[in-house]
């Protein structure tokens, strides 16, 4: 079985149009999904996971963000594929983002949890995209809120051991895109520490 030949320019067109899309949840689920067109004839599919895949189950804002997270194993022959539609990819090996949009792609890992349910969404566009179950979602909404609801408790004990550390820095140094993405989304600088 052969597997298709696919139209880099077009797809890269298409992908520069998606990460135009004004709406962020939107924009994630038509970049991954076009992502997934490229990785799929290597049988991988990215999942959407984090506080994207949250949102989609739950329409809660509080959970929207402008990073998008996936699971998916990226051996060079996709990160090639990445790399011509745009993406250029990180020091650090495991982010990506597409120059002039905004898109800032994380993939912490290549595989979901054992006995993970994912569910393939049909995007108005016509293209899937995979999510965590709705059921899954849910018990993470859940356990969030259960920690919220602990909070108040558990930042006092916490403050009460980290009095004497003063304020957070991070000392690990970013590289230069991701401090450059962190600034534009207004990450404080005391949390983006140096570049390396």
């Amino acid at each position: 079985m052969s597997v298709p030949r696919l139209d880099i320019a077009a797809l890269r067109g298409e992908i520069a149009r998606a990460a135009q899309t004004a709406n962020v949840v939107e924009r994630t689920l038509e970049v991954v999904s076009l992502i997934d067109a490229v990785a799929a004839p290597m049988g991988i599919h990215p999942v959407v996971v984090g506080g994207m895949a949250v949102y989609f189950w739950t329409a809660t804002d509080e959970f929207t963000t402008y990073d998008i997270d996936v699971v998916m194993d990226v051996p060079d022959e996709l990160a090639g594929k990445l790399a011509e539609l745009g993406f250029v990819r990180t020091s650090d090996g495991r982010h990506w983002t597409l120059g002039g949009t905004g898109v800032f792609l994380e993939a912490p890992s290549s595989k979901l949890d054992e006995g993970a349910v994912v569910a393939e969404v049909r995007l108005d566009s016509g293209r899937t995209v995979r999510v965590p179950s709705e059921e899954a979602m849910k018990t993470r909404k859940l356990t969030i809120d259960r920690w919220r609801r602990d909070a108040p408790q558990l930042r006092a004990k916490s403050a009460q051991i980290l009095a004497g550390f003063g304020p957070p820095r991070r000392e690990k140094p970013h590289d230069r895109t991701e401090a450059e993405f962190l600034r534009s989304i207004g990450a404080p600088e005391r949390l983006i520490g140096p570049v390396a």
